[in-house]
């Protein structure tokens, strides 16, 4: 039983330390990271999202 328990939570702990690996990662807290939901949201309601292209539509501007 000991043994299943120590699973659960080995598994547990490794799910928190990816979360908090990723936050890292992204320069973010996880008070941050659900703030940038809420302010990415507003700014989508407003018409201030600006479109992302994938590298292969790229085309850039001649000078």
């Amino acid at each position: 039983m000991s043994y299943i328990l120590a699973g659960v939570m080995c598994f547990a702990v490794l799910i928190m330390l990816l979360w908090h690996i990723w936050g890292i990662v992204r320069g973010e807290t996880s008070v941050e990271a659900q703030d940038h939901k809420v302010y990415q949201k507003n700014a989508k309601e407003r018409g201030e999202v600006r479109k992302v292209y994938s590298i292969d539509k790229y085309v850039p501007r001649r000078c």
